[in-house]
């Protein structure tokens, strides 16, 4: 069995009345990430495209086998090629989408390939959490981030742009080392074969 298989599998597994519809924008989002990737640092140019499937789609999808299921407000915090808010926007649609990255062509690419996919209530936001933080307060149910360590200074920043009952999801491999700093939390293992020691920490604004 290839990637590509093995991600659109789980998917059709815990998706199943919709993955109709999901895996063909996945499919199309491969097409334009690889794409972009050829103008755009988005991913290690090193890597097989095959490999997508599971180092980064099947990744980003592992919420889908928890109890955490996305609603309201969510921002994709340093999101770079779309992920994993691309395909937890595909996965759950009804979903409000902020993507925030401080490189701005990252930003524009992601606008772009939005728009490609037609994807409704997606924003891409060029900034830096700092300044980002200035002007939001309380606005996102869920944060959602893959690819940042969180440092002391960075958790402040997230809290603030919580609702009071809205939740913080990392994806952490074996390195939990700068989530010791939150109290509420839970750690979920959604380890897999393809990728390895993998946990989901659910960590809420309390």
């Amino acid at each position: 069995m290839n990637q590509k298989e093995i991600c659109l599998n789980y998917v059709k597994k815990w998706l199943p009345r919709t993955s109709d519809t999901v895996i063909p924008l996945l499919e199309s989002y491969h097409e334009l990430l690889v794409e972009v990737n050829s103008v755009i640092n988005v991913y290690s140019r090193k890597m097989d495209t095959d490999d997508i499937w599971t180092l980064h789609f099947l990744d980003s999808l592992l919420l889908l086998q928890t109890q955490v299921k996305l609603s309201g407000k969510v921002l994709d915090f340093g999101t770079g090629g779309g992920l994993p808010g691309i395909p937890l926007k595909i996965c759950f649609p009804d979903i409000d989408l902020s993507m925030l990255d401080a490189r701005r062509k990252k930003i524009q690419a992601i606008d772009e390939m939005v728009e490609e996919l037609q994807l409704n209530n997606v924003t891409g936001i060029w900034s830096r959490l700092e300044d980002y933080c200035k002007y939001r307060k309380n606005s996102y149910d869920y944060i959602v981030c893959r690819s940042v360590r969180i440092t002391s200074e960075l958790k402040p920043l997230l809290l603030k742009l919580l609702k009071p009952n809205g939740k913080i999801v990392l994806y952490k491999s074996k390195n939990l080392d700068d989530v010791e700093q939150f109290s509420n939390k839970k750690i979920l293992d959604v380890s897999q074969p393809v990728l390895g020691t993998r946990k989901l920490i659910v960590i809420g604004n309390k």
